[in-house]
């Protein structure tokens, strides 16, 4: 299938150093069945643990994206949606690969009480007004006129 425009919500393609440093050393381990268990909220996540090879995965989609020549036919119609405090991604990296791009970056309120800026994916985490803010971002994004 074909999309007009794509919404990504703190998007990992581009980790925090330490994070790939760290996924990259245990990725042999991921032969064994290795898993990690979820720092997520209980009542958010849907396993209490992550595979070494779903990480192993991601690490080699986040590479792909990175390094695919996007054509400029792509301007403006992908969104990037990431909190500047995100503590699982290199916020620096994937704004000027994006803005290299002429891709939106809208920034998402992650709140003052939130655990984990990197779950951004619902209003408890956000905050109502965060939410609000996002939901409204993303609709205006979505029904916009592209450019052809």
């Amino acid at each position: 299938a074909t999309f007009e425009k794509v919404c990504l919500l703190a998007p990992a393609i581009f980790m925090a150093k330490r994070y790939t440093t760290l996924l990259s050393l245990m990725s042999p381990l991921r032969h064994f069945g290795v898993s990690l268990t979820s720092r997520n909220d209980p009542d958010y996540r849907a396993c209490s643990k992550t595979s070494l090879g779903a990480y192993h995965s991601l690490l080699g989609s986040s590479k792909s994206l990175r390094t695919l020549n996007y054509p400029d036919t792509a301007k403006n119609k992908i969104l990037f949606m990431l909190s500047e405090q995100d503590e699982l991604l290199d916020v620096p990296a994937l704004k000027s690969w994006s803005r290299e791009r002429n891709f939106v970056l809208k920034k998402i309120d992650s709140g003052k009480d939130c655990r984990c800026a990197h779950m951004v994916l619902n209003e408890k985490e956000v905050g109502e007004v965060g939410w609000n803010q996002m939901n409204q971002d993303i609709k205006s994004f979505l029904t916009s006129t592209v450019e052809r």
